[in-house]
């Protein structure tokens, strides 16, 4: 079975009753990691966000999910924020892999 894969950019998204600001906290962290030349790659499974590669690195992890490391969760009902899962657990991660 082929696996398709959607990729999330700042500021871009699938779902039309999102708005640009739902994404805010998750391009905030990956601008804040590039400050600190820490490249980040996501994938997005929707509602799922995941870690894909860490400088290059593929992620092998898995966090609060089945298939990766799971920053965040897209909002599904309209009025809902989106919020990193546990900064803790995401900049541990990091650590291992920069």
């Amino acid at each position: 079975m082929k696996k398709s894969r959607v990729r999330v950019a700042e500021g871009s998204h699938k779902n039309k009753n999102m708005e640009k600001t739902d994404t805010v906290a998750l391009d905030s962290f990956r601008r804040r990691m590039i400050k600190l030349g820490i490249n980040i790659e996501f994938v997005g499974n929707y509602p799922w966000v995941y870690i894909e590669k860490i400088n290059g690195k593929r992620v092998t992890e898995r966090f609060c999910g089945n298939h990766g490391f799971t920053v965040c969760f897209l909002p599904i009902r309209v009025g809902q924020k989106m919020e990193l899962t546990d900064i803790g657990e995401i900049m541990k991660l990091v650590r291992k892999y920069r």
